[in-house]
């Protein structure tokens, strides 16, 4: 145990339901602060019921992000100097699964303006390799999401080593299922224009 007992447990977590006035708990909530728990090699505990479980439609997601934080926790997976990255609070990292199966830590960035700032949508952007990403999802429902970017620089993945069929696609416009977390991958774009095309998205039922 630490001197300072943080290793005991970083803290207890709520588990919120998306209502009028909340989003509820979603995966980069999540994320930020299993994050955080492991730079200082420390479980983080939910307090819910099965019940609220059930009844959130992301808890396959938010609890996946809970699983692989404590898997590279508990197999010292994060190097030192990962650690002390993911101490500095004004930064947010997603642990994803690359295409050899594979743990990868990179750092993103939250899109607030997505949508026109509509709040069902959760969109945050990442490069790795040189090529940008998206990672999004809509917080309770299943719906379609349209976006101004030409089919032919952009790949769907749920898993990133399994890309996606559009839903429907034009010269100029893709359609993308907007439900669990889903990513993006961009080519032959601007941070600043994804951003742009994130910005001009619409949700659709």
């Amino acid at each position: 145990m630490r001197q300072d007992f943080t290793r005991l447990n970083f803290g207890w977590l709520g588990y919120f339901l998306p209502s009028e006035t909340t989003v509820g708990t979603q995966p980069d909530m999540l994320e930020f602060v299993t994050s955080k728990a492991a730079s200082w090699d420390c479980p983080i505990s939910l307090h819910a019921n099965l019940k609220r479980f059930e009844e959130h439609p992301r808890t396959a997601d938010n609890l996946e992000v809970i699983r692989r934080w404590e898997e590279v926790r508990a197999t010292d997976w994060l190097t030192e100097t990962d650690k002390e990255a993911l101490k500095e609070g004004s930064r947010e990292y997603h642990l994803l699964i690359n295409e050899q199966g594979e743990y990868e830590l990179v750092e993103y960035e939250h899109i607030l303006t997505a949508a026109a700032g509509n709040r069902e949508l959760r969109a945050f952007l990442f490069n790795r390799g040189g090529d940008w990403y998206l990672r999004y999802w809509h917080i309770e429902g299943d719906k379609k999401l349209q976006l101004p970017i030409s089919p032919s620089r952009a790949t769907l993945y749920k898993q990133l080593d399994k890309p996606e069929a559009f839903l429907s696609t034009s010269q100029t416009e893709v359609t993308v299922p907007l439900n669990d977390c889903r990513y993006i991958k961009v080519t032959d774009y601007t941070k600043e224009q994804i951003v742009d095309i994130m910005n001009h998205a619409i949700i659709t039922n």
